[in-house]
């Protein structure tokens, strides 16, 4: 599950990574790639969804490429850039946003944005260079629009607001700039209601942050911080029609943050109760303005909330420890010279099984012990003449066992020698 839109129809479109698929309210209906169909989609693949004035849909697919669908026809345009041009903009724009009256906001590399009126249709260029009242001239990585202002969020951590209205740029940031060094997964931004910007993954790819612009102050949520997240790897946010703001987290199911109260309230899944979300490890949300929110799983598809209940339609889930636990999915499975059966999992951490003695042992990330292992989504095992148990993780770096304590290894840009990535996904 990559990305959730409800078009202006009513359709519920759902973009995953095995092709596109249309909710109606009864049926599915999905599209993918057909070598054989010319006016199928190039790749199955979909990343985001945007719908213009016509109500046609621009998928984002690989490779920063888009997608055309006309919904009348039920054609998909690979070449989108020939439609660009008739509308007199440059190709191979980078990003797509539409505001409420549809105009198009395109990135275009080195160029800056590009604002396309549809009623007038005219053009307008916002351009990057050194000047104050330009972009900063670092990669976009991301673009959101709200009401008359452009937010930006650049490679280099720079983040900067244009107000159309004005032409000055009121908001140029530096705080991630300053503070992720070792940060190495792509960021996204949200703009809640009261035009807060929302930053994700945070410092370090850890957590969530936002910024009060009318105190000009940051805040970040994080498994350590008052009120906690529930897990550190935030992959999704949109705001609901109260104004509480949902953040998916990575094997950590909702949560629901309240800034008035100052409180964070965690929906998980429970497989005893039939109206809890599908799977904890969320991967995108779609807010509604009557209340509705959808919520994408990794591989349990697709919960909806509305104030009373959730309505799913899941699988049966194998669960070994507890009631509580979800999913158990296993990443890599590892034999050792004592005949000791190491795996892997996806969220629960790393399992020590002896087929002749039935002993089992599960070592879990503790956030306040250096020595336990540095994440519980294990990517590599592998165990060294030595006898030593090296293993991998997804944003935790490396790990080396001794049958105690876990030694840490970790990117540190300061230091050459370290690793060059937080997550090691094989070892030989």
């Amino acid at each position: 599950m990559v990305s959730i839109y409800k078009d202006s129809r009513g359709f519920l479109w759902i973009g995953t990574n095995m092709g596109l698929n249309r909710y109606d309210g009864i049926n599915f209906k999905t599209y993918k790639y057909d070598r054989n169909d010319p006016y199928s989609p190039y790749c199955d693949l979909i990343r985001d969804i945007t719908e213009d004035v016509n109500g046609n849909l621009w998928l984002l697919g690989t490779g920063n490429s888009y997608i055309l669908y006309e919904w009348r026809t039920e054609i998909f345009i690979n070449n989108t850039d020939s439609v660009l041009n008739t509308m007199g903009l440059p190709s191979r724009p980078t990003g797509i946003e539409m505001d409420k009256d549809k105009n198009f906001f395109l990135v275009y590399p080195q160029k800056g944005i590009y604002k396309y009126d549809i009623q007038s249709k005219t053009i307008t260029q916002y351009r990057q260079s050194e000047s104050k009242n330009d972009f900063d001239l670092s990669d976009v990585v991301d673009m959101k629009i709200q009401e008359h202002f452009i937010w930006v969020l650049h490679k280099n951590g720079i983040l900067e607001r244009f107000n159309t209205q004005t032409g000055l740029m009121d908001v140029r940031n530096v705080y991630f700039k300053e503070n992720s060094q070792n940060a190495t997964l792509p960021k996204s931004i949200f703009i809640d209601a009261d035009n807060d910007v929302w930053v994700y993954p945070g410092i370090d790819d850890k957590g969530i942050a936002f910024l009060n612009l009318k105190q000009n102050q940051w805040t970040v949520l994080d498994t350590k911080s008052k009120p906690a997240l529930s897990n550190s790897f935030a992959r999704c946010i949109v705001e609901d029609s109260n104004g509480r703001i949902w953040i998916g987290a990575d094997h950590g199911g909702i949560n629901l943050f309240d800034r008035k109260n100052n409180s964070i309230e965690i929906i998980e899944n429970n497989i005893y109760n039939k109206n809890s979300i599908s799977q904890n490890s969320i991967i995108s949300l779609y807010s509604e303005d009557n209340g509705t929110v959808w919520v994408g799983t990794y591989k349990n598809g697709i919960s909806c909330y509305n104030p009373n209940m959730f309505k799913f339609k899941k699988s049966p889930l194998f669960h070994i420890f507890n009631q509580n636990a979800e999913v158990f999915d296993c990443n890599r499975l590892y034999k050792d010279g004592n005949d000791n059966l190491w795996i892997g999992t996806n969220g629960n951490g790393l399992i020590r099984y002896n087929e002749r003695s039935g002993a089992m042992q599960r070592f879990r990330n503790n956030p306040n012990d250096p020595k336990s292992i540095s994440s519980d989504i294990i990517t590599s095992i592998f165990q060294d003449s030595g006898q030593t148990l090296w293993v991998g993780t997804f944003l935790g770096g490396l790990n080396a066992y001794n049958g105690h304590d876990f030694k840490r290894f970790q990117i540190n840009e300061k230091n050459p020698n370290s690793l060059s990535n937080r997550s090691v996904y094989g070892l030989a």
